[in-house]
């Protein structure tokens, strides 16, 4: 579907809200490029008690709503915005891993999802303008996949805790 949208949307300015270089990358591959990059400068803890699809896809929200209320100027000229958000669930969709900030933590993490299936939740939040109209209408969806690893040994695990220096990106890649 978006393949069919591709000539439209390259026609766009369209402003990548992300500070993933890894979405940046997916949109170039998409065949999208000369789109604007703005981090959006929000809050995104979940929401304790929240449900999965709904925390991931609060924290895209309001990472658009949040651009597309900014008067940055690659906002002001933007036609559209894209926003995401990702998690990894475990437990039957009960718990959302957090994002390893320290080497211990990322290897818990790989130990826990060893040999195990998660599903990797992505929100995307898209705001655009509709015409020639100033304000923004908005429109989201969460794509689930369903990721199995492979037994990881640790040595395996050890060698591979050097993805924290650029966290998420390959997770997201799911």
């Amino acid at each position: 579907m978006l393949i069919r949208a591709l000539p439209v949307l390259s026609k766009l300015r369209i402003v990548l809200g992300s500070q993933s270089p890894r979405r940046r990358e997916l949109l170039e591959r998409a065949g999208l490029s000369g789109f604007a990059v703005v981090s959006p400068q929000v809050d995104e803890s979940l929401e304790p008690g929240a449900l999965p699809r709904d925390a991931v896809l609060q924290i895209a929200r309001r990472k658009c709503r949040a651009l597309a209320n900014s008067d940055n100027p690659a906002i002001v000229e933007a036609q559209l915005i894209l926003c995401a958000d990702t998690v990894v669930v475990i437990d039957n969709g009960r718990r959302i891993v957090s994002k390893p900030e320290q080497p211990d933590v990322a290897k818990q993490m790989l130990r826990e999802l060893s040999g195990q299936e998660h599903q990797v939740l992505t929100a995307v939040c898209v705001a655009y303008r509709r015409c020639s109209a100033d304000a923004f209408a908005f429109d989201e969806f969460v794509e689930s996949t369903s990721v199995v690893f492979g037994q990881l040994d640790d040595m395996i695990i050890d060698g591979q805790s050097g993805w924290l220096r650029h966290p998420g990106p390959r997770l997201q890649s799911c």
